[in-house]
C-alpha cells in the first residue's frame, strides 16, 4: 500500500514539475520574442509561412498548421500586417480566398532572427547533455501516448 501511495505522489509532483518547466521555458521564450516584437504565436504564424509554397498559405491552412482557430489565425495575422510582417493577396482560384505572404521585413528578420533563437534555445538548454536531452525527448514522447 505503501508504495501505491509514494507513487501516486510522486505522479502529482511529476506534473507539478512539468507545469512549473513550462512555465520558465514560457518566460524564457517570451522575453526572448519580445526583443524583436515577436509573441510565440506569432513566431509560429512566420515559421509556418516561411516552411510553406510560394503562393503563401490560406487563413484556414494557417489555422491547421499552428493549430489555433480561424477567429485567432484572423487575428494574428491583423496583427502581422499591422507590423508588416505579411500581406494578404487574392487567391488566384476562388476569390473569396486571400493567400497570407510573407514581406520581405519578415524574410529579414527570420533571416537574422533565426540562428540568434536557435543558439538561445541551446544555451537555454545548456544544462542537459546530449544524452539527457535525448532521454527526456524520449521520455516525453512516452508520456503523451
Amino acid at each position: 500500500m505503501v508504495g501505491i501511495k509514494n507513487e501516486k505522489y510522486l505522479a502529482v509532483q511529476t506534473v507539478l514539475e512539468l507545469k512549473k518547466t513550462s512555465a520558465w521555458i514560457e518566460d524564457v521564450l517570451q522575453s526572448h520574442f519580445a526583443k524583436y516584437n515577436l509573441t510565440y504565436p506569432k513566431f509560429r504564424v512566420l515559421m509556418q509561412l516561411k516552411l510553406g509554397t510560394e503562393e503563401g498559405l490560406t487563413l484556414s491552412e494557417l489555422s491547421k498548421a499552428v493549430g489555433v482557430s480561424n477567429a485567432n489565425i484572423t487575428g494574428l495575422v491583423d496583427r502581422l500586417a499591422r507590423d508588416n510582417w505579411v500581406y494578404r493577396e487574392p487567391h488566384p482560384k476562388d476569390r473569396r480566398v486571400y493567400n497570407v505572404k510573407l514581406t520581405e521585413n519578415a524574410v529579414s528578420l527570420l533571416t537574422t532572427f533565426l540562428p540568434l533563437h536557435n543558439e538561445y534555445v541551446f544555451e537555454s538548454m545548456s544544462g542537459l547533455n546530449l544524452e539527457e536531452k535525448q532521454e527526456l525527448i524520449r521520455l516525453l514522447g512516452k508520456l503523451k501516448k
